[in-house]
């Protein structure tokens, strides 16, 4: 959106300038036919008309200054405003830039903490597991015994008479 809006000031900009090319364009031609309406009073035998002629392009190559001055200093405040506005949507890009870096930094830290928390207990669960393991085969080993076999009966009259 920001964007878009700075590439049609951009725009206006350039439209602004085109017209100040006209006006230049126009002033050069007033200045040319000026020149000719002076040679022309010097050959003329009416030199009063000619000379209201001259003042009548005089006061049209003034306004045209004057409008292309206008236009000009428009066309400048349009630029400085630009550039203001382009000034401010470059200062908020870079902090959000910043706060995203700042955020996926952030973010960074805490999978790393959390991928080393996961591996401790994988090496605790592997521990746990190789115990179990082991506490297994011992029992088992304790089952298979000739005494655990021999004293099955013991264990089975006391659970009869209700000691466990």
């Amino acid at each position: 959106m920001a964007t878009s809006r700075a590439q049609q000031e951009v725009a206006e900009a350039a439209s602004l300038r085109a017209l100040v090319a006209e006006q230049l364009a126009q002033i050069t031609d007033l200045t040319r036919r000026l020149a000719e309406a002076e040679a022309l009073h010097e050959a003329s035998a009416d030199p009063h008309l000619l000379r209201a002629s001259m003042e009548a392009l005089d006061r049209r190559l003034q306004d045209s200054r004057e409008i292309g001055l206008g236009r000009e200093a428009a066309l400048a405040a349009q630029i400085l405003a630009d550039g203001a506005a382009l000034t401010g949507l470059r200062a908020e890009r870079d902090a959000a830039v910043a706060g995203q870096d700042e955020q996926r930094q952030t973010a960074d830290r805490e999978t790393a903490d959390r991928r080393q928390r996961i591996a401790a207990l994988e090496g605790e669960l592997h521990a746990a597991r190789e115990e179990n393991k082991i506490l297994r085969q011992d029992l088992d080993r304790i089952y298979a015994s000739h005494s655990w076999k021999l004293t099955e009966p013991l264990r089975a009259g006391r659970r009869l008479l209700g000691g466990g």
